[in-house]
């Protein structure tokens, strides 16, 4: 009797090791496939990290040799992070890439990317961008390395504010595309790269980027600033990363999206105008006329708003019954508080002559009440535009589109942005020189454009 109890003892324990091996195998062929999904992701990092950085540091590196007109050199390195970023993307669409430690760690906190995946992510990046700095100083030659390493040109505290906006902006459009925009990442990732480099370049030497800050600072040293350039992107990346962790629990209502119309109406109007005020002269001026317009772009893409940030098209909806007027009223307060405040911050963060090159005010001897039409026209068109049907993409492109030819058409008349928001904000916030009587036509007449527009396509 006890032999053969034990031989149905030894038969059972056979029988649960045959299936626990099967059980094993599926989860050791996941734990090899995850294994190898992260080889292959690491090593896109790398080579996409190591392109992006070299095509920057090789223009840096350009323009101390004087190998170029410097202002075209400074233009270059913006049209070089942007081309890199579309290049590197385009390349490595198929792979979760990121090529910027602050995207990694906003996808760790929001749960998007495990923590032992982002060291790793980390680690690589930051080998590629010290083989970056190696090669674009042997490629480019002569006295380059010292240059290679970020700089704060102004305050650290302005330079912190400066590297955590922009690189808010370029981390919110990787969550952006994330889904039913990721065809569209190279080029939205790109222009947000392009934005916040036209925004900081002149006062930060370009940064949002911990890797491309660390690389160049391994490779020769650590300066005074270099911190600014490593821990204020890194929180730029812990702000979008709690955002989109807790945003799709908020409940959708007029506060929420009143809070959408504040930040779109504060990064289109700081983000444009920060970038113009830097520049100045006649590139300046000829930056007024796109800056805006394509931030208002990005901006309204990413905050996927209806009235793009502008109270005349608000007003409009409004009159067309598509919103009540208690939402009307909180989108109206938040783009005007939103604009107010981006004004507010350059006033009091920018330096130098850099405050008096776009006055709101009429050009030459034109009366006000040409300027008064003109201004309405313009705003008409823009606010028949902004409500047609909506579309993610195809809408914030066309009303950019508008405002840009609008503000370009009536340029010889009027520095206006035909955003009221805009308009009062640069006018009464930034220098405070703008006449009474020309808050007339930057107020009266969109509010007359709207109330027309409206009434006409009421349903």
């Amino acid at each position: 009797m006890f032999p053969l109890i034990l031989f149905r003892l030894r038969l059972l324990t056979f029988n649960d090791m045959s299936f626990a091996a099967e059980s094993i195998a599926p989860c050791s062929q996941a734990v090899a496939g995850r294994a190898e999904d992260l080889k292959r992701r690491l090593t896109a990092e790398f080579l996409g990290t190591f392109g992006l950085l070299l095509a920057v540091f090789v223009v840096v590196g350009a323009r101390s040799r004087a190998l170029f007109d410097p202002v075209a050199t400074d233009f270059g390195r913006y049209a070089a992070l942007g081309l890199a970023l579309f290049a590197t993307l385009s390349i490595f669409g198929g792979v979760s890439c990121h090529f910027n430690p602050a995207v990694s760690l906003s996808y760790a906190i929001a749960k998007r990317l495990s923590w032992q995946d982002m060291w790793a992510y980390f680690a690589v990046q930051t080998v590629a961008s010290l083989l970056a700095s190696i090669c674009a100083t042997v490629l480019v030659g002569g006295p380059t390395r010292r240059v290679l390493a970020n700089a704060a040109r102004v305050s650290s505290p302005r330079a912190f504010l400066f590297e955590c906006l922009a690189t808010l902006l370029l981390v919110a459009t990787y969550f952006a595309t994330e889904q039913s925009l990721r065809p569209l990442r190279p080029m939205l990732v790109g222009a947000a790269g392009v934005f916040g480099a036209i925004t900081i370049g002149r006062f930060t030497t370009l940064g949002m980027n911990p890797a491309r800050s660390l690389g160049p600072a391994l490779f020769d040293r650590f300066g005074s600033t270099t911190w600014i350039f490593l821990v204020a992107p890194l929180v730029a990346g812990c702000v979008v990363g709690l955002g989109a962790q807790f945003a799709p629990s908020l409940r959708p209502s007029v506060f929420t999206r009143g809070a959408g119309e504040f930040v779109g109406a504060f990064a289109s109007l700081f983000l444009g105008l920060a970038g113009i005020r830097a520049v100045g002269g006649v590139i300046g001026i000829g930056l007024f006329y796109v800056g805006p317009p394509a931030t208002l772009f990005l901006a309204a893409v990413l905050v996927r708003s209806q009235t793009y940030f502008n109270p005349g098209v608000t007003l409009a909806m409004f009159v067309a019954k598509r919103i009540a007027i208690s939402e009307t009223v909180v989108l109206i307060v938040a783009q005007v508080l939103g604009a107010l405040l981006a004004v507010t911050a350059l006033h009091a963060w920018l330096l130098g002559p850099t405050r008096g090159v776009l006055p709101i005010e009429p050009v030459g001897r034109v009366s006000t009440s040409r300027i008064f039409v003109f201004e309405a026209i313009a705003s008409a068109i823009i606010m028949l535009v902004a409500l047609r049907k909506e579309h993610p993409i195809g809408s914030p492109a066309i009303v950019a589109l508008v405002t840009l030819a609008m503000t370009a058409t009536f340029a010889g008349f009027s520095r206006s942005t035909t955003n009221m928001a805009w308009s009062l904000a640069t006018a009464t916030g930034w220098e405070f020189t703008t006449k009474p009587s020309y808050l007339v036509w930057l107020v009266g007449a969109p509010l007359i454009s709207a109330l027309i527009v409206g009434l006409s396509k009421r349903r």
